[in-house]
């Protein structure tokens, strides 16, 4: 690899998530090489690999979900980063989360010359369930490792706000839109098919899934994910009339996503940082033409109500979940309806080609 045009992505998961992903695909087209440096989250995964057709490296320990290995693994996994920047000086870094963002301060506080990108997923100081005066602390050790970024790369707004009092000198929204699938309108054939991408957790309303489809046949899930641990992953796929495929690409997921007739997106409101969640879901849905299925009492639920572009139910609510979709296969319509609104607001307002340039500039290209 040539370190002048090097362009290294960072991130305490296995893989890219579509976020990443799309700045890689910038990054190339710019004629950089590109790396993704992960974290090693389970016993079974090799120190190198290719995902994607994006090569991988692998730092750091085992690194478990489980408060100890947290503790442990992101500190290593910090160093790891950093001795790896000392050996191969790329010209560009993007950091995912604080994790990522470590090593890269390290670097950069020794002299290291990169251009940086602080990209935040989620605000540090809301993913943990402390008390208040714990998370100060972490806002303000998110804002002095934030400090040594040139760009910071928010997905929204709020994502921004939630920073004070710390303020980006360079702040740069991009919203988690993907590259368009294409439009395929779908008619309901009297079985609502229901696409569920993304993170596998228990705080993503998949128990509500479930026992929707076990209490009826005219109901299919298509879930396509990755992230869980191995007692989710074994429960959806326990599930019938579902159809399990594990973490892929976001254009597969969204190729797999076309033939259904409803995106789901719920996140649980007892979570501080579900409240605030900028989902890469209704995104999807918004690409595909599809009505997506909120929760009430997420910041993103009042977004939905007001575009039209789908239906907000309460959250752990099967009974509000089976009376939507007696409602919509009555009315398949209104499928179709809302799916046109919410392509058309796709193309309007969030295709990929808007927010690509801010990628560009944000890179100093």
């Amino acid at each position: 690899m040539d370190r002048d045009r090097l362009a290294v992505f960072i991130s305490p998961g296995r893989c890219p998530t579509p976020r990443i992903m799309k700045g890689i695909e910038v990054a190339r087209e710019e004629g950089f090489d590109v790396i993704f440096l992960g974290a090693l989250r389970s016993s079974d995964q090799s120190r190198e690999d290719v995902w994607n057709g994006v090569p991988i490296r692998r730092l750091g320990i085992l690194y478990l979900r489980s408060s100890v290995f947290y503790l442990i693994g992101t500190p290593i996994f910090g160093v790891s980063v950093f001795f790896w920047l000392l050996r191969n000086r790329p010209q560009i870094v993007h950091a995912s989360h604080v994790e990522a963002m470590m090593g890269v301060a390290l670097y950069r506080l020794l002299g290291g010359k990169t251009h940086v990108l602080f990209n935040i997923h989620d605000n540090f100081a809301l993913r943990f369930n402390v008390p208040r005066s714990v998370k100060k602390v972490l806002a303000r050790y998110e804002s002095f490792i934030g400090s040594f970024a040139h760009v910071v790369l928010v997905p929204d707004e709020t994502r921004l706000r939630l920073l004070s009092p710390w303020s980006p000198k360079r702040p740069m929204i991009i919203p988690n839109t993907p590259p368009d699938p294409g439009y395929q309108p779908k008619e309901c054939d009297g079985t609502l098919r229901i696409f569920a991408p993304g993170w596998l957790h228990w705080q993503r309303g998949y128990q509500t899934l479930g026992s929707l489809v076990r209490e009826r046949d005219d109901v299919e899930l298509t879930i396509c994910g990755g992230g869980g641990t191995r007692d989710i992953v074994k429960y959806l796929q326990s599930l019938p009339h579902t159809q399990f495929y594990g973490y892929v690409s976001q254009e597969k997921a969204l190729q797999i996503g076309s033939s259904c007739d409803v995106v789901f997106a719920y996140y649980d409101p007892k979570v501080e940082i579900n409240r605030y969640a900028s989902s890469n879901k209704v995104f999807d849905a918004l690409a595909l033409g599809r009505p997506v299925i909120v929760n009430e009492r997420i910041q993103v639920a009042a977004w939905v109500r007001e575009k039209g572009v789908g239906f907000c139910l309460p959250y752990d609510d099967v009974a509000a979940l089976s009376s939507l979709v007696d409602r919509l296969l009555s009315r398949p319509r209104l499928l179709e309806e809302m799916g046109r609104r919410a392509r058309s607001l796709y193309e309007a307002e969030y295709r990929w080609e808007i927010f690509k340039p801010r990628i560009r500039r944000a890179f100093g290209m």
